[in-house]
């Protein structure tokens, strides 16, 4: 579970345009909701160019709110590992604990038969014994 959150950390630059890994849903468009949108950490506005587009500064709002709900969606998502991880640890000590009473119950009926069968042996030598 924990690689997956590692996983979904893990930024990867290629020439100079950086992607988040996004593993959450299917459609391969790399941004962080399911609406099958366009990429949310591409930057279509390239600001190099000396054209005076004064929609460039327009959209810092939208960016923060961008940048809000990550934060949002990243502490959600940790606050889900956090709860998650004590209810493994519970599970794999309740298997672990069915698992030893089940083996003490075994090995407790094993000697029990164990122990009933060389009576029984023992008074079947002793009839024998009485019989002969």
């Amino acid at each position: 579970m924990h690689n997956a959150v590692l996983q979904k950390n893990i930024k990867l630059e290629f020439f100079g345009k950086c992607f988040a890994r996004d593993d959450d849903d299917d459609n391969g468009d790399n941004d962080d909701d399911d609406d099958g949108g366009e990429d949310d950490n591409f930057d279509d506005n390239d600001d190099d160019d000396d054209d005076n587009d004064d929609d460039d500064d327009d959209d810092d709002d939208e960016d923060d709110m961008t940048n809000e709900e990550e934060k949002k969606k990243e502490k959600k998502r940790s606050r889900k590992t956090k709860e998650s991880t004590p209810t493994i640890n519970v599970f794999m000590y309740l298997c672990m604990s069915i698992y030893y009473v089940a083996l003490c119950i075994s090995r407790g009926m094993y000697r029990e038969l164990r122990d009933t069968g060389s009576k029984r042996e023992s008074a079947f030598n002793e009839e024998s014994r009485i019989i002969s």
